[in-house]
């Protein structure tokens, strides 16, 4: 779905391009001027997207991601090449004479005309952003990638709610070789009670629970005193006790683990040792490492986007300036999820690196009209607001889906993409304004 709506981008500014052109010129001139107009910028912008996604391949942690950023690179690549070897085909065969871009032009304008009050609030929210990125917070959970409404997450709350299912937390206690028995047995019992002190844990199982059972003989006797090998909460070969703590949900564990487990842990008595585990914790951690180097990639890309802007312009001061529009789209994002305390998770951090790939594809074509051909903007504009149009409900249209990871990718990528629209025709007019005697 993202190399399809990327390549409606391209396809809408030729054809736009197309159309605009004067009918007195010859078709084969007319194919010419409007490939002339568009390929280096549309090659510049495809390979500075093609950049923010192979970061994924090279920067982060998770073997997935790392596909998924390999594959799109190349296919957004193989998307130009084919889109541009189709065009003199495929644009000799339209017979549209007449785009109706006034509501677009119309648009436009109101936005340049409001584009210093604009353009401050913009860099007020991109002065801000790094005074948040510190605050901001990087969490998941195993709930968040069920299917909303799904027979899955239906039986996996049920479960949660009535047993407390697969929600553990597991703590072996091990003894050194000259630990007792006795000793081991007796911390176990100790740290039992503690967490079953702890409010939000719901059961707490170990060996030294007391499960009676009736022998042969008719006297009760501990269940876990006979299964011997067999017993889950002690292995006799190596002389290790685990406690079981079970929790109402998975975000308790991983919040216990913050809070409280390595307190309680910190008394353990010398000669012996304690380790822990859950699924819960697990799933936090490689949530927070995957997040973590996605915005590793995320500066990666841009110093790669501001290398290939830099060879585009020739300009180190507009490669710079250049880059102050797209990065402002990203701050008010930030800002967003600092104000409503919405957690970053992976698939957020993949729409943010995704979308610094995607905005300056119009600052691209922006420059090169501007300030190499020299013309004023025309159909740019109408094409620049419909692709903006594409990305925005295409992107919106993830949030039908039942998959919340895909609903945050949704919405995330709109909200950039609508501010990234507004700074193209209000911050990136004031930077053209500053700099346009450096090109």
């Amino acid at each position: 779905p993202i190399v399809l709506i990327l390549a409606l981008s391209d396809a809408l500014h030729m054809l736009s391009g197309y159309v605009k052109n004067k009918e007195s010129i010859p078709k084969d001139e007319k194919l010419k001027s409007t490939i002339n107009h568009y390929l280096i910028p549309s090659f510049f912008s495809s390979l500075t997207t093609a950049a923010a996604f192979l970061s994924f391949y090279f920067f982060n942690d998770s073997s997935f991601i790392q596909e998924f950023g390999l594959i799109t690179s190349l296919a957004l690549m193989i998307e130009f090449a084919i889109a541009f070897l189709m065009a003199p085909f495929l644009l000799d065969k339209l017979h549209i004479q007449k785009i109706h871009d006034q509501p677009f032009i119309n648009f436009a304008s109101f936005l340049t005309d409001w584009k210093n009050p604009i353009s401050v609030f913009l860099v007020i929210t991109l002065l801000i952003s790094p005074l948040i990125i510190s605050k901001l917070e990087f969490k998941s959970s195993n709930e968040l990638f069920f299917p909303v409404n799904s027979q899955i997450e239906e039986v996996h709350n049920e479960l949660c709610q009535n047993y407390s299912s697969n929600l553990r937390l597991d703590v072996l206690i091990k003894g050194a070789a000259t630990t007792t028995k006795n000793d081991l047995y007796s911390y176990t019992k100790i740290l039992s009670e503690r967490f079953r002190n702890e409010n939000t844990v719901v059961h707490v199982n170990s060996a030294t629970n007391n499960f009676t059972v009736l022998s042969n003989t008719g006297f009760p006797v501990n269940l876990f005193k006979i299964l011997g090998a067999n017993n889950p909460y002690y292995n006799q070969k190596e002389k290790v006790y685990r406690v079981e703590l079970e929790f109402p949900r998975a975000d308790d564990i991983v919040a216990f683990q913050q809070t409280r487990l390595d307190k309680i842990l910190r008394e353990t008595p010398p000669g012996i040792s304690t380790t822990y585990s859950s699924l819960a914790i697990l799933t936090n951690e490689v949530n927070k490492s995957v997040s973590s180097s996605l915005i590793k990639s995320l500066s990666t890309s841009g110093i790669v986007i501001f290398i290939i802007m830099l060879f585009f312009t020739r300009s180190i001061k507009m490669a710079f300036f250049s880059l102050i529009p797209n990065l402002a789209p990203i701050s008010f994002i930030l800002l967003l999820f600092y104000l409503f305390h919405i957690p970053i998770n992976i698939v957020s951090a993949i729409a943010v690196v995704i979308s610094l790939g995607l905005l300056d594809d119009d600052t691209i074509h922006i420059l090169y009209r501007k300030l190499w051909l020299k013309q004023p903007l025309e159909e740019l504009q109408f094409s620049i607001l419909s692709s903006a149009i594409i990305l925005v409900v295409g992107f919106g249209f993830f949030l039908t889906s039942s998959f919340t990871p895909i609903q945050v990718l949704g919405w995330v990528s709109a909200v950039i993409f609508i501010i990234g629209v507004i700074s193209e025709f209000t911050l990136m007019q004031l930077v053209l304004n500053q700099t346009k005697d450096d090109v």
